[in-house]
Formats: C-alpha cells, structure tokens, sequence
C-alpha cells in the first residue's frame, strides 16, 4: 500500500516496485492496486477505463501520480470530442469494464486486455482505446 502523498514522486516506491514484481512474476504487464475499493492508478502507470461508453480516469490528488502522458491523452481525447470523466473505477466495475489501459512516459498508451486472468470487453483493445493510441501518437509527433 502507498503511503497518503502518491502525487509525489519520490525514491520511496517500494510498495509499487514489490508489486510491480509479483505482477510480473504471474506474466501480467502491470498491476492495478485496489485503494478502499477503487482502482486509482498502476505501479508506474496512470490507469483509464471505459464503462457504459464513459471514458474515466482517476481525477489528480494526492492519492495519484500526475502523470505527464496521463495529461495528453486526456488533453488529445478532449481535443477530439471525448469527454473523460474523472472518476476512478471501482473494484466491482473492473468485472463489467468494456476497455482499460495504462499511459506512462515509456509505455505510452497499452491496452489492457485481460485483468486478473479474465477478458476486458471482447479480450482485445477496444476501439476507444485504439483511438486514443492513434490521438496521442499524432500528439507527440509519431
């Protein structure tokens, strides 16, 4: 578990590291802790889902990294008329999610498509997620 002031960045990541590690360890790309119900961020990610058609991320506070990818996805979705929601998934929504994916500075925009050994959605990127892979790439210059 982070401590209260994750919108930190500091040395102090252990907790996130030993995740991160498991989550390799069981072959997962990353892992999504679970805060009080609600899946707010990745180990070294932000964390976005698309439930009932609504793209949602977490909003900032000092339970989340601010992330600088994180900015421009939600920057170029809104730039193409997608409205994004800020308000983390729950745990429960997880199970009935369409889409997920993570953003971060070396992962750019991946798709989640399978979470705790079950498909997200139809257990391939969903098409708001391949849209906003082609929006942030024409974003950055790619």
């Amino acid at each position: 578990m982070r401590w209260s002031r994750s919108d930190i960045k500091t040395i102090s990541l252990i907790a996130n590291c030993m995740a991160n590690q498991e989550a390799k360890e069981n072959g997962a790309f990353e892992a999504i802790p679970i805060r009080d119900h609600i899946a707010l961020e990745g180990t070294h990610t932000s964390f976005f889902g698309v439930v009932r058609g609504e793209l949602r991320t977490a909003p900032l506070s000092n339970l989340i990294l601010p992330g600088i990818t994180r900015e421009l996805v939600i920057d170029a979705a809104e730039r193409d008329g997608i409205e994004v929601k800020l308000e983390p998934l729950t745990e429960a929504e997880l199970d009935i999610a369409d889409e997920m994916f993570i953003t971060g500075t070396t992962t750019e925009v991946v798709p989640i498509i399978t979470m705790n050994g079950k498909p997200v959605g139809t257990g391939s990127p969903g098409p708001l997620t391949k849209r906003l892979m082609t929006l942030y790439r024409n974003s950055i210059g790619v």
